[in-house]
């Protein structure tokens, strides 16, 4: 018997009955936080191996990553990825800064999907423009 892990199993039981009552939405939103949030996938207490399982990225988002700015939502799959491709070059050529992101560039944990995803929760704020330029 090793009371952390009896306290962590606790923890874990706690959210599945109070915080999180549909199973697949927490899920969902677990897997998109991690998708975007690389550092925190793999962490050993909030990662998708930790011994709080896919509560373990709520909580990181409660306790660390709202503070800092970090997202805690689903991410948007749109239906026509081609299209989508098209959408991320002109966002990526319009704004260097979210091309050079490590989570919604080029390069970025997100793919073609970072550029709609940064632009819902941040770009449309900022007044960024989203689209295929038609000039």
């Amino acid at each position: 018997f090793r009371p952390e892990i009896h306290q962590q199993r606790l923890l874990a039981e706690k959210y599945s009955k109070e915080q999180a009552p549909d199973y697949l939405a927490e899920k969902i939103l677990a897997e998109a936080y991690w998708q975007r949030y690389t550092d925190v996938i793999d962490h050993s207490y909030y990662g998708k191996q930790g011994p709080m399982g896919i509560y373990g990225a709520r909580e990181h988002y409660k306790q660390h990553g709202k503070r800092e700015g970090r997202i805690f939502a689903p991410i948007i799959i749109p239906d026509d990825l081609a299209h989508e491709k098209q959408l991320a070059e002109a966002y990526w050529q319009r704004y260097p800064e979210v091309e050079k992101s490590a989570i919604w560039g080029r390069g970025g944990s997100l793919g073609i999907l970072g550029p709609r995803d940064y632009h819902h929760y941040y770009g449309r704020h900022l007044n960024h423009r989203w689209g295929v330029s038609t000039e």
